[in-house]
């Protein structure tokens, strides 16, 4: 197996100036029949549907996902919402529900999604790991940043506050938390002084090839972006819109505390000093 060195890692990520700030959003559902039987049909509705980049299968076949992509958080609650209204399209024209509660049940289908990356990643899981991660289904918020030195302080701030967002997204009495971190001994996030120890980090935890298969609650991801995935999930797009405008309010605090981008302190009324 090739070494990744470490610019070859750097390179791994995207990060995009122009879409600094811009957040997306990913939703996670159980699907299942008009009798609330829940099925392995994700990837076949996501095909039905026919629009990949905005609804998806993830890697457990019983899970369907919405992609909101590169909004600001004053577009976030609209698009949402159009977002939900094709949602309920789609169950009535293919014949399926949605299920929002955040931990399935134990006899959840095993069946995972057949595409490769998914296949990939499901051939190092023992069936103990597998099924707690197809048990459980999240809200995940990212939130682009300029570049991986703005990235590495925003993540650092944020750790701070994984305890305050893990309670504030809870809606299984910790029981998602539980049977994630079951499945993802690597849960925790860790401070990083620089991009190097984010490196050797990745190194230790078997995701310097693909970052993507860093499980932190909270990670640097490779779309350019800080990821935040501590939330469980809900019908509720005002309690979305308040999960996103906490981490958003984080982040603008941890920039301007940073003096990064200081124009934005008058938005909190904090000092740039």
């Amino acid at each position: 197996m090739k070494k990744i060195t470490f610019p070859e890692f750097v390179d791994k990520f995207n990060f995009t100036p122009e879409n600094t700030l811009k957040i997306s959003i990913e939703r996670e559902y159980f699907v299942a029949d008009k009798n609330g039987n829940i099925k392995a049909s994700g990837p076949k509705i996501a095909k039905w549907i026919g629009d990949l980049d905005q609804f998806d299968g993830d890697l457990p076949a019983c899970q369907l996902e919405s992609r909101l992509s590169l909004v600001t958080i004053d577009e976030v609650k609209p698009r949402l919402w159009e977002q939900e209204c094709a949602l309920r399209d789609f169950e009535t024209k293919f014949s399926f529900t949605r299920i929002f509660d955040e931990v399935g049940p134990e006899d959840i289908p095993l069946d995972v999604n057949p595409k490769k990356r998914y296949i990939e990643i499901a051939e190092d899981l023992t069936e103990d790991e597998l099924r707690p991660g197809c048990r459980v289904i999240a809200t995940h918020g990212h939130f682009g940043m300029p570049d991986f030195e703005t990235a590495l302080v925003v993540y650092n701030y944020m750790i701070d506050y994984l305890e305050e967002l893990l309670e504030m997204g809870d809606g299984s009495n910790g029981e998602r938390r539980r049977l994630y971190e079951s499945m993802a001994p690597n849960h925790m996030p860790p401070k990083y002084d620089n991009v190097r120890d984010f490196y050797f980090t990745a190194q230790e935890q078997g995701f310097v090839e693909d970052p993507t298969k860093c499980w932190h609650w909270i990670r640097i991801h490779p779309n350019g972006t800080i990821e935040v995935r501590v939330f469980g999930t809900t019908k509720d797009i005002d309690k979305i819109y308040g999960w996103i405008k906490r981490c958003y309010d984080l982040i603008m605090e941890a920039m301007i505390k940073n003096n990064i981008n200081p124009i934005f302190a008058p938005l909190l009324g904090l000092a740039t000093a």
